[in-house]
This record gives structure tokens, sequence and C-alpha cells, in this order.
């Protein structure tokens, strides 16, 4: 994670995923919105991420018709 920011029964995290494919070190950034139960569970994931780099993201957007 690199920035959080919340507010009330909401929090907004904003990182940055990496792994290795073939021997190279990928990454893709990322946001999730997250609204939080009067416990602290999460209730509802909101999250968006850079598909440039994600692996099998051109399947991905295939089947979504992007």
């Amino acid at each position: 994670l690199a920035l959080t920011y919340a507010k009330g029964n909401q929090v907004v995290a904003e990182g940055v995923v990496s792994w290795t494919q073939n021997r190279a070190a990928k990454e893709a950034p990322f946001i999730s919105f997250l609204l939080l139960d009067k416990d602290g569970k999460i209730i509802r994931d909101r999250r968006y991420i850079t598909l440039q780099n994600w692996p099998a993201s051109d399947k991905m957007k295939e089947q979504l018709g992007l």
C-alpha cells in the first residue's frame, strides 16, 4: 500500500501489485474503495486496477468486451 484515506466508515487505499512473470518483474497500480460496517468489517469493495500489465488482462478485456 502506498496511501490510505479514511472518513467515517469509508476507506480508500492506493497501492501497487507486483509479481514475476517469465522471470520479469511486473507491477500495476490499483485503488480500492471500501465501505465498513459498524464492526469494522468490509461490506463493499470496489477495486480498480490498471490492466496494462495485469496477468491475462487481454483475455479479461476480451470477455468484458473492452
